[in-house]
């Protein structure tokens, strides 16, 4: 069951996550190749949060000297995962089942890295969620400005 979630964990890491989005970004349509300010800004914002909520609370981890709170790598497939649905669901019909899928796909993708990083012991249950949270928080307002500049 560990290796199943390392390998959750794995390809919720940074070096998954921005190949994939460059490549999202290059192969997909050009209204998605005009959108890398929005991907280029949550997966900077994201981090940046992270790190200042990791220094400001400096709560431990369960294992290791380091602070945990709130948890990257939840933080940074929740702003991946959403934003990507955020994104590709805007090229399909909004009242369709076809965006509501892709939602659920995406936040069962977020509880998956968010639960393989409290199995590896690595986070606090609550350190997951924040960084979930995160994550959603820096998408939501990326998706409010971009609709509100079209």
């Amino acid at each position: 069951m560990v290796t199943i979630f390392w390998w959750i964990n794995w390809l919720g890491s940074k070096w998954v996550l921005l190949p994939a989005a460059v490549l999202i970004l290059w192969a997909g349509p050009p209204e998605t190749r005009r959108r890398w300010v929005l991907w280029a800004g949550v997966m900077i914002a994201a981090p940046i949060l992270e790190w200042l909520g990791k220094e400001l609370i400096g709560r431990p981890r369960p294992e290791g000297t380091s602070f945990g709170f709130p948890s990257g790598h939840a933080a940074a497939a929740s702003a991946y995962f959403f934003l990507a649905a955020y994104i590709v669901g805007k090229r399909l019909d909004r009242s369709g089942a076809g965006v509501v899928l892709l939602w659920i796909v995406a936040g069962i993708l977020v509880v998956l890295a968010g639960l393989a990083r409290i199995v590896l012991q690595a986070h606090w249950p609550g350190d997951a969620l924040a960084g979930a949270v995160l994550g959603l928080a820096c998408v939501s307002l990326a998706a409010w400005y971009h609709e509100r500049r079209r």
